[in-house]
């Protein structure tokens, strides 16, 4: 037989050794608390440099697409102006070579200039567009002048070529500047006006 007091000694040491094993994993807890705790600045502290670099990042990346977008326009701006000056020695070369008789002896040379001028604009993506003899399109020509017709020719064709047009990938570039043929109506009606009818 066992005294009462053994008894409930033994379950006092059960339970003192259990309480002793939750203090322990209490600690444990406790200290593996107190490990996270002491990270968590220091975690802060690296997400926050993160953030800074990354925003460093983009920043660089727009300054970059800035950059090439600011070198894109002055490339496209002096291709606009190379190409305008191209036409304008095209120009300078036809009106030459319209004034000059076909006996001129710098023909030759004005022609090779003048297809060389050509070809490369056409390299550069401009195309002329073909108006002479053509009914006058006002989306393409800009009529500058107007002849009497011989009735051999429909009023409103086109048919001389001030200044060549161009086209750069199928939309208008420069308009075509043009003679056309006025209908005889008002051929009529502009001597009648003359005369003081």
């Amino acid at each position: 037989m066992q005294w009462p007091w053994r008894k409930r000694q033994q379950l006092d040491d059960r339970r003192w050794q259990e309480v002793m094993v939750a203090i322990e994993q209490l600690r444990d807890a406790v200290s593996h608390q107190q490990e996270l705790t002491q990270q968590i600045p220091r975690l802060a502290r690296m997400a926050l440099k993160s953030a800074q670099a990354l925003d460093t990042l983009v920043e660089e990346g727009r300054e970059r697409v800035r950059a090439e977008q600011v070198r894109a326009d002055e490339n496209r701006d002096l291709i606009a102006n190379t190409v305008n000056q191209l036409m304008g020695w095209v120009d300078e070369l036809d009106g030459v070579m319209g004034s000059a008789g076909a006996s001129d002896p710098w023909r030759p040379v004005h022609e090779a200039w003048l297809r060389q001028l050509v070809a490369l604009l056409t390299r550069w993506g401009l195309t002329e567009i073909p108006v002479k003899h053509q009914p006058f399109d006002p989306t393409q020509c800009d009529a500058v002048g107007t002849v009497e017709g011989d009735g051999t020719v429909p009023p409103y064709t086109v048919v001389a070529v001030l200044q060549r047009g161009y086209l750069k990938q199928g939309r208008l570039w420069r308009k075509a500047r043009v003679v056309t043929v006025r209908p005889r109506e008002l051929d009529s009606e502009s001597r009648e006006v003359n005369d003081g009818r």
